[in-house]
């Protein structure tokens, strides 16, 4: 049957028939009251979308995406065996967090091949020291990278003043001069896990950016920036997800153009512990797959996840191989990197992304009429409208708006951690002078399972 013909049998509807076809079934139920839903962003979601709903096409080229494992570095011999064993088992990619300050980077990559696997070495060290110890190792094949706003707002200090640091970071960037590969990164994963919106997320993404662009257009040193890697948390709402990938990568170029900065750009997405639940894990599993393959469709460009148990049980090989696979199911079982932007073509998934982009980019520019990113962290502001969209969701579980299966709802009574748990899953918190509020992580199960950890 040749498309002309179903064309036929199955007349198009316009959306004003869709429209009365759903109020007729509603039997007197108010349309508006009963099918739409209002985002926490402030997007009003309609029950169907139509080419109607879209100003724009939005079509982004194929690229392949990574399977990346991320691994915590404290003592460098230990870090490659990890990375040695991840890569046997299917990883393509290497995310070191390197918070080692005497980390020998040779023995952290030695073994692995270059031409076949990925190498990122995210730096949570920044001193001449250091930096004389790249130029030492003579790994040109690697990517290094150093962060020091996001240790800024995570922790409340600098490494050592705002001062020192940014200059810092110029010379650690100079070394691309050199033939090294270093590149600006940009953490934002604790923006995500901290209760940030969706929109939100995107407009600091874009505020934080812009605060690095416009340290190095004063010192006329934009040049130097030829690579930026930007680091996502994915969380589980499913279709925003996807379009919030999709609405930076838009966004993006448009910032950069700005500044007349030719530089390329990885989006690195991870999945999000915000909506893990430490009782009832392996929950878990099925929040990561959605994570996951939303991080897929939403053209990222390297992605890792974090193990189903990590909340209550230290990194081990069988968590870590399972969180693995199910990016090897999606790669190779469903072959979703072979196919040209797989979520174009979906009317919601691109009126999100243009809701998204818009709002973002309001938000963006109030934050820089209002002195730009870096004097709203030392003001509070951010800190506070975060807190404030946290508050805001949490209420939501709280009034059973929203469930979390195992924390607010279907629950294991019967499950004991307290005395299995090799960690515990709440955070510690450390009395200690700082800069700033810092930008603290907060999952939601947190309210409930606090009291259930204390009454075990």
């Amino acid at each position: 049957m040749n498309n002309l013909e179903i064309d036929k049998r199955f007349p198009k509807l316009n959306p004003s028939a869709w429209k009365q076809m759903i109020q007729f079934q509603l039997e007197g139920e108010d349309y508006a009251q009963q099918m739409i839903f209002h985002s926490l962003e402030g997007i009003d979601i309609k029950p169907f979308y139509t080419e109607e709903d879209l100003k724009q096409s939005i079509d982004f080229p194929k690229t392949d995406w990574s399977i990346e494992e991320s691994i915590a570095v404290y003592q460098d011999v230990e870090a490659n065996k990890l990375a040695l064993e991840a890569i046997n088992f299917g990883a393509e990619s290497i995310h070191f967090k390197v918070f080692s300050p005497d980390c020998n980077f040779n023995l952290l990559v030695e073994g692995i091949d270059f031409n076949t696997v990925k190498v990122h070495l995210s730096l949570q060290q920044l001193s001449e020291e250091l930096i004389n110890r790249i130029v030492s190792s003579k790994l040109k094949q690697v990517v290094f990278s150093i962060d020091p706003l996001s240790k800024f707002y995570v922790t409340g200090n600098w490494y050592v003043n705002q001062k020192s640091d940014l200059k810092l970071l110029t010379t650690f960037l100079e070394l691309s001069e050199r033939d090294f590969n270093v590149c600006l990164e940009l953490d934002n994963y604790s923006i995500s896990e901290a209760g940030a919106n969706t929109v939100y997320q995107i407009a600091l993404v874009l505020a934080h950016l812009a605060e690095y662009l416009h340290n190095f257009e004063a010192e006329n040193k934009l040049h130097l920036i030829k690579r930026i890697v930007i680091r996502l948390g994915v969380g589980t709402n499913f279709f925003f997800e996807i379009a919030k990938v999709r609405a930076l990568r838009l966004l993006l170029p448009s910032l950069l153009e700005a500044f007349q900065l030719k530089a390329s750009y990885l989006l690195s997405s991870k999945t999000s512990s915000r909506y893990y639940s430490a009782y009832n894990s392996v929950q878990n599993l099925v929040r990561s797959s959605n994570s996951l393959l939303s991080s897929v469709l939403s053209t990222a460009d390297s992605i890792s996840g974090i193990a189903h148990d990590s909340l209550i049980q230290n990194s081990n090989k069988s968590s870590n191989r399972l969180i693995r696979n199910q990016l090897l199911l999606l790669k190779n079982e469903a072959g979703l990197n072979k196919h040209q932007d797989a979520a174009n073509g979906s009317y919601y998934i691109n009126y999100l992304t243009e809701q998204f982009s818009q709002k973002a980019l309001g938000i963006f520019k109030l934050i820089e009429k209002n002195q730009g990113f870096l004097f709203q962290l030392k003001n509070g502001s951010i800190q506070k409208e975060i807190e404030k969209q946290h508050l805001k969701e949490l209420e939501l579980y709280k009034s059973n708006k929203e469930v979390l299966i195992g924390a607010t709802a279907y629950k294991d009574k019967s499950e004991r951690l307290k005395k299995v748990a090799e960690r515990k899953p709440f955070l510690v918190k450390k009395s200690r002078k700082t800069v700033i509020i810092p930008i603290v992580k907060r999952r939601i199960a947190t309210y409930w399972e606090v009291k259930r950890w204390n009454h075990e």
